[in-house]
């Protein structure tokens, strides 16, 4: 009765994940260069078949990993080259993780509140936005969500695979974050330091490291093979390490930039913010998911808004908290 009603959940978050994640999607042209960009490097891929370097306006493309890129290609072959297919990965992205969260919520928290954690998440106005865009956010978020589960669940090597592929979607913060969370978590769940450092340094088992190296450096030493070292500068320097100090001069924000945002996202959910059961003991990890993952990129000279959506999937975890849906 219990797995029926799991089941029925299930379906009723992935309905709802379609309808506010991809139907529509197509209304709206392709409108950002962000989108533009994206969407040109992906078809040049198909069109030229060359699948190891992107492009736009025949210059190199080296500001994101190739994982968009391909996924978004594969969906102009086999559904045309228009907006739905452009915007389809973000949509699936997001609408994966919501059902991960609802994962999160039934495993970690409370199987009867774990479809309002998925809602909440559909009902962040932040990721309905994101989810409607051709960037590689939803997908980096998707893959780095679904590496804390795994790793949570003792999956040791999907879980590796699974940061892999974040890796190959937006770089090393597909790594960095998760890992950390993960840290945090089993610091946080009372397990105390000892404990909580000899779990994290468990998961670096030699298969499971294997796996990560067989997924997502085949990619990055193809490139350097084709056009040289200028790649690992580019990306790795200048768009991690630049950006992340405030070196490469864009997108400079004041610290406190991701507060308004987080708070204009989560505006449906604030009276259930204000309940102290949100202070509960089984709830600190999801709070320090939430709060380093702010933390972080406030730190982080150069700010986007869309970077911040990794902290969604634990803010919409404790959400439903305060409600006395189980006794």
């Amino acid at each position: 009765m219990e797995r029926n009603r799991q089941w029925v959940e299930i379906l009723l978050l992935t309905l709802l994940g379609f309808y506010f994640f991809i139907f529509g999607n197509w209304f709206l042209a392709i409108t950002s260069p962000d989108e533009g960009k994206n969407a040109y490097a992906a078809l040049h891929m198909l069109t030229t078949g060359d699948w190891i370097v992107p492009y736009y306006n025949c210059q190199h493309r080296f500001e994101k990993p190739p994982l968009l890129y391909w996924l978004t290609a594969l969906n102009f072959k086999f559904f045309g080259v228009n907006e739905f297919s452009a915007r389809l990965i973000s949509g699936l992205s997001a609408l994966g993780i919501s059902l991960i969260t609802y994962l999160l919520v039934r495993d970690f928290l409370d199987p009867k509140r774990a479809l309002l954690g998925g809602i909440a998440f559909i009902l962040f106005i932040h990721t309905w936005v994101e989810a409607r865009a051709v960037v590689p956010e939803m997908l980096l978020v998707f893959f780095s969500t679904l590496g804390v589960y795994l790793f949570l669940k003792e999956r040791t090597i999907w879980g590796w695979i699974a940061l892999a592929l974040a890796f190959l979607a937006k770089g090393p913060v597909g790594v960095f974050l998760p890992l950390a969370v993960l840290f945090l978590w089993k610091t946080l769940e009372g397990k105390g330091f000892r404990e909580a450092l000899k779990w994290f340094l468990g998961i670096f088992n030699p298969w499971g490291l294997l796996a990560f190296l067989s997924v997502a450096l085949p990619w990055y030493l193809a490139v350097i093979y084709k056009v040289g070292w200028s790649f690992f500068y580019k990306f790795f320097v200048l768009e991690n390490v630049a950006r992340f100090t405030g070196k490469l001069q864009k997108h400079l924000y004041p610290w406190w930039y991701y507060l308004p945002i987080a708070a204009v996202s989560s505006l449906l959910f604030w009276p259930a913010f204000l309940s102290k059961r949100l202070f509960e003991r089984r709830v600190a990890p999801f709070w320090g998911w939430f709060a380093f993952v702010l933390l972080f990129y406030s730190l982080c000279k150069g700010k986007l808004h869309h970077y911040i959506l990794f902290a969604y999937p634990a803010l919409a975890a404790v959400w439903p908290t305060p409600f006395p849906l189980a006794t």
